[in-house]
């Protein structure tokens, strides 16, 4: 399931510290060079908007592009952070979601567990959100189509994309798809109970008391009613 946390937390106020050392240097040097930029925002502004708006990496690749960009024989002007993101949800192989279950769920010796019975079903599906190419969160939907019931199960987000959204859109897509297929429906998942404000925020609902799946820990059972 979807996992919220600590370690998540870090993630992203890793992306502070670079911002934390380009505020220093606009403090102390950056009024030396005023003028010499030949984009607008500088290098500077536009590395700091970047660690806000992106993942540590891909925000250290758009600063070093607009550094490289940035001399005599190079364009100049209004250059912004671009915004857009190349998304696309799609569906994938049980094999191929497997390995990325394995890493973003499970400790090194649960292996075993990332493999789920329903994953050969016919009417299972597996899905996949990438940003830039990159998989960023992933969800199997194990589907009841006689009873209009659908179960979550798998759903992940990789660590270095958590909190920022992807998790909700790739739930969201699901839902849509599925609710242009019947008029009416139920969607639930057994919630890892580090993840049940993740599924709260999307709607879903507590409907049974804590329960422990063995290895992996405390549950709850929560829905969403489509009608």
């Amino acid at each position: 399931m979807e996992l919220n946390g600590s370690k998540q937390n870090k993630i992203v106020i890793f992306n502070y510290i670079p911002i934390f050392f380009i505020t220093i240097y606009r403090f102390l040097f950056a009024r030396f060079f005023f003028g010499n930029c030949r984009f607008i925002p500088s290098c500077s502004e536009y590395a700091m908007e970047a660690f806000r708006k992106f993942s540590f990496f891909k925000a250290l690749k758009m600063s070093f592009s607009r550094i490289l960009r940035c001399h005599p024989f190079g364009s100049s002007g209004y250059d912004p952070v671009s915004h857009k993101e190349d998304f696309l949800i799609k569906k994938v192989s049980a094999s191929y979601i497997k390995k990325f279950r394995i890493v973003a769920l499970y400790k090194p010796n649960q292996r075993k567990l990332a493999f789920y019975r329903e994953d050969s079903r016919k009417t299972t599906e597996h899905f996949l959100l990438f940003i830039d190419k990159k998989v960023v969160s992933g969800l199997t939907l194990i589907k009841d189509v006689e009873f209009n019931k659908y179960q979550i199960r798998g759903m992940f987000t990789l660590p270095k994309f958590r909190e920022m959204g992807y998790g909700s859109k790739l739930l969201k897509k699901i839902e849509f798809d599925n609710l242009n297929k019947s008029k009416s429906f139920l969607i639930w998942c057994n919630a890892r109970i580090e993840a049940v404000d993740f599924y709260k925020k999307n709607n879903y609902k507590v409907v049974s008391k804590k329960f422990l799946i063995k290895n992996i820990g405390l549950h709850f059972r929560m829905e969403k009613n489509y009608e």
